[in-house]
């Protein structure tokens, strides 16, 4: 993960982005970073290592932790937890979970880390293998709920109500602009023009995917479909109410 810290003071209060894989989140990455010239006394923390992994709270200082602002990446819900800072709200986008895993499938299909492993599979494959079920960000089965409940388990009731408790925004995916506004109402960011990123080229429609793939992948993923209706209705409140 990332954040960013104020080189001036202390902080009270940090915005954490829970980042679900292949959710749009790398776009929102950017918008993120669109922030420090509205802020300049932000500064980011995280670098690249060999494994595509970036920054563990540990590695701060305990003064550096105490000036964080934002925090993102692919984290479960509950870092809070370990922050020095009182106050705290979450970010998040959440996809259609079919959409969202066969996404995934063909992302990994040609990123440099991933590609000869998925390579050497069929989406078939990929869905019906069941080390896959909870691999840690490559997961086939409620993946969203299991990061928004913050558990490996697949605990729907908690992922709802952390949503309803917790985060000041519920994005959706294929509701990306809409969602923006959101961001910007409450939470008083600028957000200029944007690029998506991370975008598949050339991946199969959802009409293209057979039906055999897609009956699985639904059974796989019964709560997060659940879980993804839910925010849809949150993210209309949450419209209706700027």
């Amino acid at each position: 993960m990332y954040c960013y810290i104020n080189k001036e003071k202390e902080t009270d209060r940090v915005i954490i982005f829970l980042h679900l894989p292949k959710s749009g989140g790398t776009t929102f990455n950017d918008i993120i970073n669109q922030q420090r010239q509205y802020y300049p006394d932000l500064c980011m923390l995280g670098t690249c290592n060999n494994n595509g992994f970036y920054l563990h709270l540990d590695e701060l200082s305990t003064e550096e932790q105490k000036r964080i602002e934002i925090l993102f990446g692919h984290i479960f819900f509950g870092i809070h937890k370990q922050l020095p800072q009182p106050n705290f709200t979450y970010i998040t986008f959440l996809r259609h979970p079919i959409e969202r895993i066969i996404s995934s499938y063909y992302f990994h299909r040609e990123f440099p880390n991933t590609k000869d492993l998925f390579q050497s599979m069929t989406l078939y494959d990929y869905v019906t293998n069941p080390d896959w079920n909870y691999n840690l960000w490559l997961s086939t089965a409620n993946l969203q709920t299991r990061m928004l409940a913050g558990k490996i388990e697949e605990d729907l009731e908690t992922a709802r109500n952390n949503l309803i408790r917790y985060f000041s925004v519920v994005g959706i995916t294929e509701r990306y602009d809409d969602s923006l506004k959101v961001c910007q109402k409450k939470l008083g960011w600028e957000i200029n023009a944007y690029e998506k990123r991370h975008v598949v080229p050339n991946r199969p429609t959802l009409e293209e995917i057979p039906d055999e793939i897609i009956e699985i992948i639904k059974s796989k993923n019964e709560k997060d479909l659940v879980l993804y209706q839910f925010a849809n209705q949150l993210l209309d409140k949450q419209i209706k109410s700027i």
